[in-house]
């Protein structure tokens, strides 16, 4: 949990529907931790967890993505991506990384919306 999570929940609360938060399990501890985090910060909506056998948070992430298509091939996904965005232009090498990953990945897919929720550090 970070401001730019928080941020990006507001914006998916704001949007209306079903709301779900993914979290993939690379680390139990820490899973356990941000759990506890999610119920204190996360407004009622449902963080589901994501188990990753092989660290891979982009896999299981898309795995989960494509489940929810099968489920129902007529639905709209919008994911909505939470991405911090440096004070300056070089950092951004430090992160979004797999935010871009993400995108990348989905860019193609039917039916699928993505939606980046900026969140900007200050100098």
């Amino acid at each position: 949990m970070n401001r730019s999570v928080v941020r990006a929940v507001d914006y998916a609360r704001s949007r209306g529907g079903e709301i779900r938060a993914l979290l993939v399990d690379v680390d139990k501890e820490e899973t356990a931790l941000v759990e506890m985090k999610w119920a204190q910060w996360g407004g009622g909506i449902p963080l589901i967890v994501v188990p990753s056998p092989y660290r891979s948070i982009l896999g299981a992430l898309l795995d989960y993505i494509e489940d929810q298509r099968q489920q129902d091939p007529e639905c709209w996904i919008t994911v909505v991506v939470p991405e911090i965005l440096p004070a300056r232009w070089w950092q951004n090498i430090l992160h979004n990384q797999r935010a871009l990953m993400l995108k990348a990945s989905l860019l193609f897919k039917d039916r699928i919306v993505l939606t980046d929720v900026p969140y900007h550090l200050t100098r």
